[in-house]
């Protein structure tokens, strides 16, 4: 079942972000999934397996902030229904990405690869909706 977010949530998403964080962790302060977060969570037999927030960017737009899933739970499409919540609800999408297999993933759920982002192994990822017109 995928859900909002909830205030309460944050303590688990905050944990499971710092297990998986790709770059150092002492770049992360605080707690980065901070209650006034947006976002979705799945869960299986009530319990949380999956989290991603956003955030509005000024010049991003609608910018996937995190996406993590448990260590158990990957591969077995957790991480795409929660993209495709967000790509139910919003029009275009932006992220980056550290990881190889991380642009795999988002390459196929429909993201590009618009820019590098200034480092090595980091890309600026971006997702639109098609407009597809009346069939004729």
């Amino acid at each position: 079942m995928i859900r909002p977010l909830r205030p309460g949530d944050c303590e688990w998403c905050n944990r499971l972000l710092y297990d998986q964080y790709p770059g150092d962790p002492s770049d992360l302060s605080g707690q980065p999934v901070e209650s006034t977060a947006s976002g979705y969570v799945c869960e299986i037999d009530n319990v949380p397996v999956g989290f991603v927030t956003w955030v509005q960017h000024e010049q991003l737009g609608h910018y996937v902030d995190n996406l993590y899933v448990e260590s158990r739970w990957q591969r077995q499409g957790i991480g795409a229904l929660l993209l495709q919540k967000m790509q139910q609800e919003f029009d275009e999408l932006a992220l980056h990405v550290h990881k190889a297999k991380a642009v795999v993933f988002y390459e196929k759920n429909g993201f590009q690869i618009v820019c590098n982002a200034g480092t090595q192994n980091k890309h600026r990822m971006e997702w639109r909706k098609t407009k597809s017109g009346p069939a004729n």
